[in-house]
């Protein structure tokens, strides 16, 4: 009565009014908070920049608009607060053309890149964003290949290997729920763990082109840029170089999940889908953007679904098999408890005096298996 229920990716919401220009980097961020509302940063077809957010019931309202066709929001982080990474193209002229600032959603600066120059390697900003549980705000930079660390008054007070000697083109951050900070070592064809301590390790990947899907440390990417983390502590790695998923589990195995979120589709207008900006729940549901047609898609983790019947009470062992392409398989074992239903253990007899009239009401006890007790009544009007 068990069985395995596939993948399936469905459209969540429509997360943007209205038609984007076509072309690169339309979209560029995609978040979502704990009560499952979306933060969507993109450039319009009026030119205007915009952080919308999207509610569960899919009204959108906007947060935050920009009129400048020099500047764009690069990525929104959203937690006790919402900041957001704001970045200026680059003039090779002009060194003032040089822009990157973090801020919180009401103006306060959190990082200022032209005003920390002495510590950066290039000055022009592109990258990522993400807000350590004490405030500290990590900044990517896969032009100049550091990361850096900024609190307070926009002020520089750290670097993750200031040289760019560990880094090439890091994308995306993420903390998981102990602290750690996930570094998408792109350019390396790696992930970088952070952990409280500061201490750094190559987390996963051999750094050698490739798909192959082992333990973390013989796992191999082909261009690793995205990530999230569920509520379990497992990473999911959008590898935009082949367009795919990663996982890497608690049991620190990497695999290659089905990929139906980001196939391509047709949709009413007739555009292919094109994914650009990715984020996960805690419950290990993938969101992305169809970006030509602006809405949100997510996809379903595998689930193991079934309706037991009678004859199915009681514990169960189970024992999932996986086969990949080599042949190589793994197991996993656990156990699932089906209770009883409700059965009757009593019946309480009634008696009705004569002449009176009274409804009639009968009463019975159920007992659970758990030991709890119900009392069930039906009278003659059917109470």
């Amino acid at each position: 009565w068990l069985e395995i229920q596939e993948p399936e990716a469905v459209e969540e919401a429509q997360a943007i009014p209205g038609d984007l220009i076509t072309g690169f980097g339309n979209v560029y961020s995609l978040n979502r908070d704990d009560q499952g509302n979306f933060y969507t940063t993109y450039f319009n077809n009026e030119g205007r920049n915009i952080l919308l957010k999207t509610h569960p019931d899919g009204t959108r309202s906007s947060l935050y608009e920009t009129f400048a066709a020099d500047r764009f929001i690069e990525d929104v982080f959203v937690g006790e607060e919402i900041y957001l990474l704001e970045v200026k193209y680059r003039d090779p002229s002009d060194e003032g053309s040089d822009y990157g600032i973090v801020k919180e959603l009401n103006g306060t600066e959190i990082y200022d890149a032209a005003r920390n120059r002495d510590h950066i390697n290039n000055r022009y900003q592109r990258g990522r964003l993400a807000i350590s549980p004490s405030g500290v705000a990590y900044i990517s930079n896969w032009v100049s290949n550091q990361v850096i660390k900024a609190q307070g008054a926009g002020e520089v007070i750290g670097m993750i290997s200031g040289d760019g000697s560990i880094f090439k083109e890091p994308r995306d951050l993420v903390f998981d729920k102990a602290g750690n900070l996930y570094i998408a070592n792109a350019g390396k064809r790696q992930i970088i763990r952070v952990n409280p301590q500061g201490e750094i390790e190559v987390f996963a990947g051999t750094g050698e082109e490739g798909l192959l899907d082992a333990q973390r440390d013989f796992a191999q990417f082909d261009f690793p840029e995205e990530l999230g983390v569920d509520g379990q502590g497992n990473l999911y790695i959008f590898d935009t170089g082949s367009d795919i998923i990663r996982k890497i589990g608690t049991d620190g195995f990497v695999t290659t999940l089905p990929n139906t979120l980001l196939d391509e589709f047709q949709t009413g207008s007739g555009r292919p889908f094109i994914a650009a900006g990715f984020t996960v729940d805690d419950f290990g549901n993938l969101y992305a953007i169809d970006q030509l047609n602006g809405k949100i898609r997510k996809q379903n983790p595998l689930q193991l679904k079934g309706t037991p019947g009678h004859d199915d009470v009681g514990t169960h062992s189970v024992v999932l098999q996986v086969v990949d392409e080599y042949g190589k398989t793994s197991f996993k074992e656990f156990t699932i408890t089906v209770d009883a239903a409700p059965v009757f253990s009593s019946e309480t007899e009634f008696s009705q005096p004569e002449n009176e009239e009274a409804g009639v009401v009968f009463t019975a006890e159920a007992t659970h298996s758990l030991g709890v007790k119900l009392t069930f009544s039906l009278g003659d009007e059917l109470d």
